[in-house]
């Protein structure tokens, strides 16, 4: 996700900054110990994430995917990428960069075509 968001033009350094200071904010659980459950924001992030799969015709979920549905989310996360300016058409104008139009037809795609980068 770091690479997409410099592809992307956002200060890294404010954006990781800005989120470790929205990390910090969380509640923390502590004593006994349970059963974990993701948030029904988490989960609507995963069914968007999996909608914008679909949408371009990757076969595996990306983390390109998952920024880009973190876009919208409702909490801390949605108000970083607001404060910071961007926007779907900067996310989706990087993984264009970084992709080259190719999609996510295996596991390791993101590897594939970072690994191009380095000879091109």
């Amino acid at each position: 996700a770091k690479h997409l968001l410099i592809q992307a033009n956002v200060n890294i350094n404010q954006f990781e900054q800005n989120l470790l200071q929205a990390i910090q904010a969380l509640p923390t659980v502590s004593g006994a110990a349970g059963e974990i459950y993701p948030s029904q924001e988490l989960q609507r992030i995963f069914n968007v994430t999996e909608m914008n799969a679909q949408k371009i015709g990757d076969e595996y979920l990306s983390t390109e995917m998952f920024v880009l549905a973190c876009l919208d989310e409702r909490g801390a996360l949605g108000r970083i990428f607001k404060q910071m300016q961007v926007d779907q058409k900067m996310i989706e104008q990087a993984i264009q960069k970084i992709r080259g139009g190719k999609k996510a037809d295996d596991p390791n795609a993101e590897g594939k075509y970072r690994a191009l980068e380095k000879y091109t």
